[in-house]
């Protein structure tokens, strides 16, 4: 059905003389979405490298999720012992208690098997699936990179500039929209390159890596700074 459209659409643009028009729309459509789904695969798959080649490796510890566990149930513990210490009912409690000591109720953290190989192709098809929904997104945008690309003054003879700040009328017809797609684009990607590297390394917690090591901060920093920098060029593009 989309072949028989598009063959049909193509074939009426050629009789009325405006095929060059049909297909400029076509082949920016494709190559816009095949361009911003490549820049998104680079970019989330390089963190996604990054974050496995940062993750420190096992250390043959219990795994962060487990060492919560075990600090609530010593936490839980120490606050039960004083329990019995300050109240007068704690040796009436015991009597009730099967094991005397008060503190039958423990929290045991499941063992966590190396989930690291199927959990890095599993967040890999993910990072696919995000750059997907990014090129598709960015295809729909055609027509606003064409003017870019096309951009002229707003008058040919005499300069029409705004009021305010001295920009002529053109910008804000051609380069104001772009300058704001691009923006999206930029922090659709880096928030999503943000949820695959913490993703990755909480991946590592699990099998017992240490996750906020040095090189873990500082790559999620840099990701973090990236996305405030654009929050910030947004701000003066809604001035």
């Amino acid at each position: 059905s989309v072949g028989l459209d598009l063959w049909t659409d193509a074939l009426w643009y050629t009789s009325v003389g405006f095929d060059s028009v049909f297909w400029t729309r076509v082949l920016a459509t494709v190559g816009l979405g095949v361009a911003a789904f490549v820049v998104a695969l680079i970019v989330l798959l390089g963190n996604l490298w990054v974050a496995g080649r940062l993750s420190p490796p096992p250390s043959g510890e219990p795994g962060t999720f487990r060492s919560w566990v075990d600090r609530f149930n010593e936490a839980a513990a120490a606050a039960d012992t004083r329990r019995d210490q300050t109240s007068a009912f704690g040796g009436w409690r015991d009597r009730y208690n099967p094991a005397g000591g008060g503190r039958a109720v423990v929290i045991e953290a499941p063992d966590f098997p190396d989930i690291t190989p199927i959990a890095g192709w599993v967040i890999g098809a993910v990072a696919v699936i995000i750059a997907l929904l990014i090129g598709a997104s960015m295809s729909g945008a055609w027509e606003t990179v064409l003017l870019w690309i096309n951009r002229v003054p707003f008058s040919p003879t005499a300069s029409v500039t705004d009021p305010i700040f001295g920009r002529d009328i053109g910008f804000f017809l051609f380069e104001l929209p772009f300058l704001r797609l691009i923006q999206g684009l930029f922090n659709g990607i880096v928030l999503a390159a943000l949820l695959v590297a913490l993703a990755r390394y909480l991946v590592a917690a699990a099998n017992g890596g240490l996750v906020f090591v040095t090189p873990v901060r500082v790559h999620l920093a840099v990701l973090g700074a990236l996305f405030l920098l654009s929050v910030a060029f947004g701000y003066q593009l809604d001035k």
